[in-house]
Parts: structure tokens; C-alpha cells; sequence
């Protein structure tokens, strides 16, 4: 599997494509690409996903993995 990391030594992220993000997941890609426009939608990560082009995203791993973390259970706090 291929791994993205930006070229800038001070951000040391780690970024990944949706396809690779649903196979480290364990998710379907309908499912990543409904979490995937949720974290975009949230404030502070309108630009954390990179789009290179029609067909290439980049995804921040340890972002997205944080936001994940945190979405733990908000179902229940309505």
C-alpha cells in the first residue's frame, strides 16, 4: 500500500487515499466517502482534504483518525 507524505519536513502527516483509507478501515467506500464529507463539512477541515485531481484525494490519516475518535458515540447525544 502506498503512502503519501508531504514533501515539507515540519508536517510530518501522513496522508492516504479514500480507496486505501475504506481497506485500513475495514469500511465500504460508500461508507468513507459519507465520513470523508463529514469531516470536510466540519469547521477547521474545510481544506484537510487535498483533491490533486477529478479522480485523486488525499486524506490526512492521523486527522481523520482523531475526528473519528471523537464522532465515538454522538449518535447518542441528541
Amino acid at each position: 500500500m502506498e503512502v503519501y507524505k508531504s514533501k515539507n519536513n515540519l508536517d510530518s502527516m501522513v496522508y492516504v487515499r479514500p480507496s486505501q483509507l475504506a481497506k485500513l478501515l475495514h469500511l465500504s467506500r460508500t461508507t468513507v466517502w459519507r465520513l470523508l464529507n463529514a469531516f470536510a463539512a466540519e469547521e477547521g477541515n474545510e481544506h484537510a482534504v487535498i483533491e490533486i485531481s477529478k479522480t485523486l484525494k488525499l486524506v490526512p490519516l492521523y486527522r481523520f483518525q482523531e475526528w473519528l475518535t471523537n464522532q465515538d458515540k454522538k449518535y447518542l447525544q441528541k
